[in-house]
């Protein structure tokens, strides 16, 4: 996975379930693939928008992106999930539904002081991402 940021400094990384206290409590889950994810989320911190900490599940390659609280119910973005307050692991393909225990770890930009990825960006640069990765060509 990615890790370098326009100031070359990587992701702290926690050990631990439970979310670090910079989230600020209750959120909705946005669930996307590490690949696409980790791409989308190096380039909005190149772009100096906003994006907190993240849950990466090991095992099923996944990254749980907590966002505003009333996103779940208006998010459309292909290829990912958004739930109210879930953390879970919602396999999106069949393979993956055979692997067995998660192994998480939470990721917090180094030089971020947001609680929350902001949802409207994070969706923007989701689907630009898609495309990018899709074609091979710069968006």
């Amino acid at each position: 996975m990615p890790t370098a940021t326009r100031a070359g400094m990587p992701w702290h990384v926690q050990l631990v379930e439970y979310p670090p206290p910079l989230t600020g409590g209750r959120a909705d889950i946005v669930q996307t693939g590490s690949r696409l994810g980790m791409c989308t989320l190096e380039d909005m911190r190149r772009l100096g928008l906003p994006v907190g900490p993240v849950l990466y599940c090991a095992t099923h390659l996944l990254l749980h992106i907590p966002v505003e609280l009333g996103t779940a119910h208006r998010w459309h973005v292909p290829q990912t999930l958004c739930r109210p307050g879930s953390t879970s692991c919602v396999v999106m393909t069949g393979p993956d539904a055979a692997r067995g225990r998660c192994h998480r770890i939470w990721m917090t930009p180094h030089d971020s002081a947001h609680g929350r990825t902001g949802a409207s960006d994070l969706r923007h640069r989701l689907l630009v991402m898609r495309s990018v990765l899709a074609t091979g060509r710069a968006a």
